[in-house]
Parts: structure tokens; C-alpha cells; sequence
């Protein structure tokens, strides 16, 4: 199901006018200071109207107008056509193929509160051209494990290696370390042996489940974060565990390889 995105997620903030009689030059540096695509035309206390690049490329470029002496009132779209923030992006897609502008105003509560336009809707609806995790990636990635364990449980089965006596896990050598990707692991189930004088299974019920449990929380993240948000300074929950996650990681990385 595609969830439903508002005007006011893509919406460009921040209103940026001129009066009817401003130049076309004029308007012209503004917009290219500011890159934007639009300026809304404001006379008196209201709008009168909007002006794009559009109406720049269509009537000065073909020579009707100069940009010197003629002004934003001479190119402008009038009246404005707005729609509420709150709306969706498919109906401002209907409103302007409807209406046939590629600008609207947006307003909250009847005040203007930011503009849209047809490239701020496309661009949202396929930014990276990309699939949901759910279902598409999550299928394929589980498929892809599935295959690969079995290739690996037929490999074991018909070409095992020799087995010397079982190691035990807890009692490693001290001259006898794992490789740097698994030291995070070695260097917790170590650091959980203080926990040794309340059970002495506690320390690898925490070795051995905590990670578990972590590894399985970093699975299900995907599911319990419902932020549409790409942006990672609108994420910052996520990011934060990240973050985190990543510090534990080295800093017992570190501790197991210097200790």
C-alpha cells in the first residue's frame, strides 16, 4: 500500500514576493539569487497573482517583452490557484493538469505557507527511482540467505572437515584471539564474565543472547520505522541508534584487540 504524502512534505517553504510594478530584470536576479523557479506577486495586504520561469522563457525569450522596461504585472499568472497543505500530492497532480499551471500556492488555514510545483511532485514520487523494502527487498534478501545456506548445508554434508575436540567458547587461550570482525563478539562475551558471580550462566545467557537480541532489533528496524523521511536530520531516532550501534561495535572492536 502506498502511504499517503502530503502538500506540505514537498512543499519549498518560505514565500518570497514582489510587487506588480518590480521589473522583469529585476525579478529575474531575484529568482536566480534565490534559485527558485517562482515568485508570488503580492499587491497590498493580497495576491495578485504568480510568476515562473516559464512565463519568462514563453514571453521574453521570444522577444514580445523587454525586460527592461515592461514588469512583473505584464507576465503573470492571475488569479493564483492554491491548494491546503494537507492535501495530497495526486490530487495537486489533478489540480494541475486540471487548471494546466505547474505552480501552486499552499495554505494552511487559509494563509499562504510555501509553493509546489509539478518538478517538486515528480521529483518526491520517484527520487531514486528505487523499490520498498517491504516487500520487494525483504523477498529477495531472504530468498538469496536461503539459497546460499542451502549451498552451504549441501557442501557440509557431502565434503565435511575434520573435526578435531570441541572447543569451548568461554575458556579461549589467552595467545588465541578471532579475527578483527569478530573481536566486538570475543571482547563481549569477556567483558560478561563479571557477571559470573551472580550465576555462573549468566555471563553466557548475556554473551550469547544480548547479541542476539541486538542482531535482531537491527532486522526488525526496518519494520518499526515508519518515518517516510529520507533526510537523515528528519530521522533523528534512527540515526541515533545507528550511531550507536556503531560506537559499541568499535569501541569493543578496539578493547578486544589491545586487551
Amino acid at each position: 500500500m502506498i502511504p499517503r504524502i502530503i502538500v506540505k512534505k514537498v512543499m519549498s517553504k518560505g514565500i518570497i514576493s514582489v510587487s506588480p510594478d518590480t521589473t522583469l530584470k529585476r525579478a529575474a536576479e531575484i529568482m536566480k539569487s534565490q534559485k527558485i523557479g517562482s515568485l508570488i506577486v503580492k499587491e497590498g495586504e493580497g495576491l495578485a497573482g504568480i510568476v515562473t520561469e516559464v512565463d519568462f522563457t514563453h514571453k521574453i525569450m521570444t522577444g514580445e517583452l523587454d525586460p527592461y522596461k515592461m514588469t512583473v504585472r505584464d507576465i503573470m499568472s492571475s488569479p493564483i490557484i492554491s491548494i491546503e497543505a494537507d492535501e495530497s500530492i495526486v490530487e495537486a497532480q489533478e489540480l494541475m493538469k486540471k487548471r494546466a499551471v505547474r505552480h501552486l500556492i499552499v495554505t494552511e488555514k487559509g494563509k499562504p505557507a510555501g509553493v509546489v510545483s509539478a518538478r517538486d511532485l515528480v521529483h518526491f514520487e520517484y527520487p531514486e527511482e528505487g523499490e520498498p523494502f517491504w516487500p520487494n527487498h525483504a523477498i529477495k534478501n531472504a530468498m538469496v540467505m536461503l539459497v546460499c545456506l542451502g549451498i552451504l548445508m549441501t557442501i557440509a554434508t557431502f565434503s565435511p572437515a575434520p573435526m578435531e575436540s570441541k572447543a569451548d567458547p568461554f575458556s579461549t587461550p589467552e595467545h588465541i584471539k578471532p579475527h578483527w570482525y569478530f573481536l566486538f563478539s570475543y571482547q563481549l562475551l569477556k567483558a560478561a564474565e563479571v557477571f559470573k558471580s551472580i550465576h555462573i550462566e549468566l555471563p553466557k545467557l548475556i554473551g550469547v543472547l544480548g547479541q542476539g537480541v541486538i542482531i535482531f532489533f537491527i532486522l526488525l528496524l526496518p519494520f518499526l520505522d515508519k518515518n517516510p523521511e529520507r533526510v537523515y536530520r528528519k530521522r533523528a531516532v534512527a540515526i541515533s541508534i545507528g550511531i550507536f550501534i556503531t560506537l559499541l561495535v568499535v569501541i569493543l572492536t578496539i578493547w578486544g584487540y589491545i586487551s
